[in-house]
């Protein structure tokens, strides 16, 4: 029913009754991999829309919107609006194992700050490696716009937070989240200024400790999820072995 290589425009184009759409990364370069890493599924979850991305442009287009951010559990939707990669046979999401260390790239933009119903903050990322939890990463931001980092590895915890007023609502943020395994450095850095300033708090895992799936913008356990992140992502990246 759609041309290929046409201009479609959300949501009017295209009819969702018609059509579902997938978003996939391939040949991102052999210093990155995407979502899915090795073809592995990702899960949309919800009914979240697509919304204008600007002033994002990376010189990939010359007209019209120049990047699209995807909106999540906006205010009285009834779905709960997250990502789930399925990591099955998958290491490289890991924190255990790496000799080098590990960055995460996220791209976003939130709308609320105030906890939800079950008072909890609004999570950017999480991956844990099961119920023992001895492995494990997360990103969440506080009511008061603190951005919190926490990397679990082999049983310790090694957490690093921002100040205050450091993220803000309606403000789209490029933000890079590092853990170096020889020095156990932890950083955050927020449009490229290194935003590290105090030890953190320690974890308050959010996910199904039964389920090691990387989850995106979302907090719940088990089949009670409660969509969690109110806004804008725009991207999401893993570097393993790579501190960027």
């Amino acid at each position: 029913q759609f041309a290929f290589d046409a201009p479609y425009y959300p949501p009017l184009e295209p009819d969702n009754n018609f059509c579902r759409l997938w978003i996939r990364g391939v040949n991102l370069g052999n210093e990155m991999t995407d979502w899915s890493l090795t073809d592995k599924p990702i899960s949309l979850f919800g009914d979240p829309v697509l919304v204008d991305g600007a002033p994002h442009d990376d010189g990939i287009k010359t007209s019209g919107v120049k990047s699209i951010a995807i909106r999540m559990n906006r205010p009285n939707t009834q779905l709960d609006e997250y990502i789930q990669v399925n990591t099955d046979g998958i290491t490289s999401l890991n924190v255990a194992g790496i000799s080098v260390g590990k960055s995460y790239f996220c791209r976003f933009r939130i709308l609320d700050l105030s906890l939800d119903v079950d008072s909890l903050e609004r999570t950017l990322f999480e991956k844990i490696d099961g119920s023992t939890i001895d492995d494990g990463a997360m990103a969440y931001v506080t009511p008061t716009g603190r951005l919190v980092f926490i990397v679990r590895r082999s049983g310790v915890n090694y957490s690093w937070q921002t100040g205050e007023s450091t993220i803000a609502t309606d403000t789209v943020y490029d933000c890079v989240f590092t853990f170096d395994q020889p020095t156990k450095a932890v950083h955050i850095w927020v449009n490229n200024i290194d935003k590290s300033l105090t030890a953190g708090p320690s974890p308050f895992w959010q996910s199904d400790t039964g389920n090691t799936d990387l989850w995106i913008c979302q907090r719940g356990k088990g089949d009670d999820t409660e969509g969690f992140f109110y806004g804008d992502l725009y991207d999401f990246r893993v570097y393993h072995e790579k501190v960027i």
